[in-house]
């Protein structure tokens, strides 16, 4: 399983999230706890409302997020490829930043180039 953590203002939410067209998808599960599921044919993703984890974040991570008030969503997926086709398509949120757990916090564009 692959993993980031998405980082958006206050409209980045699990319902905004399931809104956006996942294209080739099969279906999409509303999960509890502010959580989703986008089935592919032979893959899935996941994503999972985190709140506070601003607890998580240090200092100087923190100075990174230009939010003042950020909300955090874990995207998992089975594949590094699925995670990538979908944070690239034309619909995907922009005005995101990308937590990778490997110590950086990047624009979306930049984690996507």
């Amino acid at each position: 399983m692959i993993w980031v953590v998405l980082i958006g203002d206050n409209n980045l939410n699990i319902d905004y999230i399931k809104n956006v067209k996942h294209y080739e998808s099969k279906a999409c599960y509303t999960l509890p706890l502010n959580r989703c599921s986008i089935e592919y044919k032979d893959e899935y993703i996941s994503y999972d409302f985190i709140e506070n984890l601003l607890n998580y974040y240090n200092k100087n991570d923190m100075a990174k997020i230009p939010f003042k008030n950020p909300n955090f969503i874990l995207m998992s997926g089975s594949s590094k490829e699925i995670l990538s086709k979908v944070l690239k398509q034309n619909n995907f949120p922009k005005n995101i930043y990308v937590d990778d757990d490997s110590g950086n916090i990047i624009p979306l564009n930049e984690f996507i180039a």
